[in-house]
């Protein structure tokens, strides 16, 4: 399976998760849609063939989905899915500078890290400065703020615990989320620790359920035992 996140599909595409059925010969697109802690799911045929024996897929760096067949002594091949319609030229710009690494597609993928990476070695000790006055820039998107406190968390130099204690206190709830689950990546840091323990009380569930894993992967001995008890009684648990 893998997770749509390009420019070349139509919007409708975007954020979708593929999933290659082998034994029923399809590719099936899956659209996720929040609700509450999770999500719900609607479930559609994109692909499907006798057979289609798909065994593995990726979106490649030119926005197209790439699967391959075979597995069972059956025969195998690889193939390429894409749209034949019009992207306007502004959607497939990605800028320069920062822009580049903020706007990348796919961005877990190890083709689109190595082109990030090559961006920070082109702004040199201007990424810091510039990611930084973006994360801290209450008015800008959030969606680009939570972007970048990933750049620097994967690139470097990593937020601190006191900035991320800091964010988390936005007001807006993507950037608590997402600040809620690099505070458990600071397990020695008692201010983190208290924090979190804080966002179990966040009014938004997805913030109390990254903080609650957050809280688990630290693994101290001064959890609030009580409060947890009772999220395991929440509705949305």
């Amino acid at each position: 399976m893998t997770v749509y996140d390009h420019f070349m599909f139509p919007v409708r595409y975007h954020g979708f998760l593929f999933v290659g059925d082998w034994a029923q010969g399809r590719i099936l697109d899956v659209r996720l849609k929040r609700q509450g802690a999770s999500y719900t799911s609607e479930v559609h045929v994109f692909l499907e063939g006798n057979p289609l024996n798909v065994t593995d897929m990726e979106v490649g760096p030119d926005g197209m989905l790439y699967f391959c067949t075979g597995g069972r002594g059956t025969d195998g091949g690889v193939y390429r899915v894409g749209w034949t319609g019009r992207v306007p030229p502004q959607i497939q710009d990605l800028g320069t500078g920062i822009d580049v690494a903020l706007r990348q597609p796919q961005f877990q993928t190890a083709w689109a890290r190595q082109q990030i990476a090559l961006v920070k070695e082109e702004l040199g000790e201007q990424w810091e400065d510039e990611l930084l006055a973006i994360v801290l820039d209450s008015t800008a998107d959030a969606a680009v703020r939570a972007r970048a406190i990933d750049l620097l968390q994967l690139y470097g130099p990593q937020p601190t615990a006191e900035l991320l204690v800091e964010l988390s206190r936005d007001r807006d709830r993507r950037i608590r989320i997402k600040t809620a689950y690099f505070l458990g990546l600071h397990p020695d840091d008692p201010a983190s620790r208290d924090r979190l323990v804080e966002l179990l009380n966040d009014p938004n569930i997805v913030v109390k359920r990254i903080a609650c894993e957050s809280l688990t992967r630290i693994g101290s001995d001064k959890l609030p035992t009580e409060t947890l008890v009772n999220l395991l009684g929440h509705g949305d648990r």
